[in-house]
């Protein structure tokens, strides 16, 4: 098992904040062009806590489904829900992690409340195959908020950016990540058991 790891968001201003609005409102109209910097990009999104973020290894959806696909060990996270987090660098792990080549995983991003700019990650995955890479391109998800509602908070005081929407949603975009664009998936660790 790997230490967490921890991330501080940055803070766009000036003319770096003004290219982010506009590649927003052009993603928001159906470009897909992609972010010179992902993680500036992802960050400044974060920042304007008006979305939620689904990472799938699977491109082109046009409804997330509330069919769940994959087990978890907590009540909240076995409901037949669409899964997201207000959390973008927790979402690019799903979006990353090569899961068809994995027995498990151990993840989770927290912080103090849901608007820290400091969260922990742990990022590890078990892999049935060692000759596979433990991260993968996917896809980032970028959600509406509005039928989403949050996990309580780890003993009542820590954020764990675990939401679920209990009807299907359709994405707003998504933003293609791969190892090379997305300098967090260095942390993406395969670990064994």
């Amino acid at each position: 098992m790997s230490r967490p790891q921890r991330y501080r968001r940055s803070r766009a201003s000036g003319a770096a904040r003004h290219r982010l609005e506009e590649l927003l409102a052009r993603h928001l109209d159906g470009g897909e062009d992609p972010p010179e910097d992902m993680l500036g990009y992802l960050d400044y999104l974060a920042g304007l806590h008006r979305f939620a973020f689904h990472g799938s290894g699977e491109g082109g959806l046009r409804e997330l489904s509330t069919e769940r696909k994959s087990d978890d060990a907590r009540a909240f996270g076995r409901q037949q829900a669409v899964y997201a987090s207000p959390d973008p660098h927790w979402a690019a792990f799903f979006a990353l992690a090569n899961r068809e080549h994995a027995s498990s995983v151990d993840n989770f991003s927290i912080g103090l409340t849901q608007w820290s700019r400091t969260r922990w990650y742990r990022r590890d995955i078990v892999m049935t195959d060692p000759t596979q890479p433990a991260a993968r391109p996917g896809w980032l998800y970028v959600l509406p908020r509005d039928t989403f509602h949050a996990e309580r908070r780890l003993y009542g005081l820590i954020d764990i950016a675990h939401w679920v929407s209990d009807s299907p949603v359709r994405p707003l975009f998504a933003l293609q990540l791969s190892p090379e664009n997305y300098p967090l998936a260095r942390h993406i660790r395969a670990v064994s058991r």
